[in-house]
């Protein structure tokens, strides 16, 4: 029963990211904000490898973490991240929404599993708080929890730069 639960709070949070991700695709951005945001994406793009990309989703991913504030940060990133994406299919030859984008590459699914744990994990964690239940007793699973993070993470990033390079040797404009 337990294991059920812990599904059902992990599909809970994957789709809060997407929805969230999706409300971000329709935010307005007016001319300089989107010069800006894509100066600042090909600044942060440049030069980045398949570490760079690891530790920069591990950073957003840990802080998603933590209890309560954990709920918000994600939902913060899916919102600037859909904006992102959203900007940058406009401006280049990618015909896909964001959202199909997000959830049809296997780095885009990797991250958003390990934002779902993440971000489920801390709730768990949180109502433990609430319900005056110790948290340390799921200290084991956190650890197996932030491993298998790591893990989605270190795949997906290697994954990513792969299809990347691959995109650009065949001609394809990404950023």
């Amino acid at each position: 029963m337990i294991q059920k639960i812990r599904i059902v709070y992990l599909l809970m949070f994957v789709a809060l990211y997407g929805c969230s991700f999706f409300v971000g695709t329709f935010l307005d951005v007016n001319e300089l904000e989107k010069e800006q945001l894509i100066k600042e994406i090909n600044k942060i793009t440049e030069n980045i490898d398949i570490v760079g990309i690891f530790l920069h989703n591990l950073g957003i991913t840990f802080v998603m973490f933590i209890p309560g504030v954990g709920v918000i940060w994600g939902i913060i990133s899916a919102i600037s991240t859909g904006t992102a994406f959203s900007v940058l299919s406009a401006e280049t030859s990618i015909s896909i929404h964001p959202l199909m984008a997000l959830f049809s590459t296997p780095f885009g699914l990797m991250e958003v599993v390990s934002y779902g744990i993440a971000m489920s994990r801390g709730t768990l964690i949180l109502l433990d708080v609430v319900k005056k239940k110790n948290p340390i007793k799921q200290i084991k699973r956190i650890i197996l929890e932030i491993f298998i993070v790591c893990i989605l993470l270190l795949t997906g990033a290697i994954l990513e730069i792969t299809i990347m390079n691959y995109a650009v040797e065949i001609g394809l404009e990404i950023i």
